[in-house]
């Protein structure tokens, strides 16, 4: 499988699929938009990129199995290009982890100045749904989650799940994770 992760920071998250040594996994490619980004990326061994999600005019289509992002759209100028862009080069799915734009603290978060100044902007669950409208898509499903912070202590981790498994079930505060899960499978 060829997989192309967008937005993929100090390679956090890159890292973390890698040590797992995914049999699976042939091609791991990785992008920031950030100069800085993109060289700590190939320090660490990656192959890198410096492109902006919204245009992998780099890529092909058809490039990748798995076109997938954590916390990148909710930053972008234009979510819906950024969408079409992840549609064109994958051949077979989307993944990703955003803001949810349904969650009362999420929203005042965004709020603060520092985090207008980095372009904090979630969206609801039906507008992420619409970026991706295509006749490429075969199918996308959308799913409320209580989001990790980076770095957990352990300890907390599994409480977390349980109380994020919990709350997806409670119809009144469903919605109210911080996060969302987006998963859509491409054909041809």
């Amino acid at each position: 499988m060829d997989v192309l992760e967008l937005g993929a920071g100090n390679g956090e998250v890159s890292e973390q699929i890698i040590k797992q040594n995914p049999k699976f996994i042939k091609r791991y490619v990785t992008t920031d938009l950030s100069k800085v980004g993109v060289e700590k990326l190939i320090e660490k061994g990656f192959e890198s990129y410096q492109v902006d999600a919204q245009d992998l005019a780099r890529f092909d289509d058809n490039s990748f199995d798995l076109v997938f992002c954590i916390d990148v759209m909710h930053h972008v100028e234009k979510p819906r290009q950024m969408a079409q862009e992840m549609l064109r080069v994958s051949k077979k799915y989307i993944f990703l982890i955003e803001a949810n734009g349904l969650c009362v603290l999420r929203k005042l978060h965004e709020l603060m100045p520092s985090q207008k100044a980095v372009g904090e902007k979630s969206y609801t669950p039906w507008g992420y749904l619409s970026f991706f409208k295509s006749n490429k898509l075969k199918e996308i499903s959308i799913k409320p989650f209580l989001f990790m912070v980076p770095f957990t202590p352990a300890i907390f981790i599994k409480p977390m799940i349980l109380l994020s498994e919990i709350l997806e079930k409670l119809p009144l505060i469903k919605w109210q994770g911080s996060g969302v899960v987006i998963k859509g499978e491409v054909g041809g």
